[in-house]
């Protein structure tokens, strides 16, 4: 086995991963306090629908291999089953952003369809992008997956078998994470109320 100079100096270096370590547990507390946040703006909203007790969960998860770089995600509000799936995600992705994501599919889907389609142009110039992807298990922005909302996703609306609309946070608006994604949220509950 031979290493590069640089991966030698790489694994020589004890602060890179004990400052990650930091920077995890500190985006992990980020969070937990947009989950604070979030449940903020469920219970002043008062909707019968977000106040079902399956949503009162949540769970910050961590790993270290999305696309190869480690990851934080919060699920909350959120209910997962095999085939239908009613998910607000916030996620840091190491080296290129946060999100905020709405992924609605089967019963949920359903349910909220109609909604979106009456309100679709109040959607649109909200800078938020449209999963265009095959798969709603992929959370990066590359052109084939995500890209901006507008008026020809209509359709997408009335025949996917999923939807996800999200809205991407740069890294340097770390400290705004948690009121940008409650936002974002309310912005979109607005919809799922009508």
């Amino acid at each position: 086995m031979s290493l590069t100079d640089k991966e030698l100096s790489m694994i020589e270096d004890k602060d890179f991963l004990i400052t990650k370590i930091k920077i995890i547990s500190e985006i992990e507390n980020l969070m937990r306090n947009t989950k604070d946040r979030l449940l903020e703006v469920m219970e002043r909203e008062k909707s019968s629908f977000l106040s079902k007790p399956e949503f009162n969960k949540g769970k910050v998860y961590k790993g270290e291999y999305y696309r190869e770089l480690p990851f934080v995600t919060l699920d909350f509000p959120s209910i997962f089953t095999k085939e239908n799936v009613f998910a607000y995600r916030t996620m840091f992705w190491w080296g290129n952003f946060f999100s905020a994501t709405l992924h609605l599919q089967g019963e949920y889907l359903d349910i909220h369809r109609a909604k979106f389609l009456s309100s679709f142009d109040m959607l649109l110039h909200q800078d938020i992008y449209i999963c265009v992807g095959e798969t709603p298990w992929e959370y990066h922005y590359g052109k084939e997956n995500y890209v901006k909302l507008s008026s020809h996703h209509k359709e997408m609306f009335e025949n996917s078998s999923f939807i996800k609309l999200s809205k991407r946070i740069p890294l340097e608006q770390i400290d705004s994470v948690p009121q940008i994604s409650s936002s974002f949220f309310l912005y979109l509950a607005s919809f799922l109320n009508k």
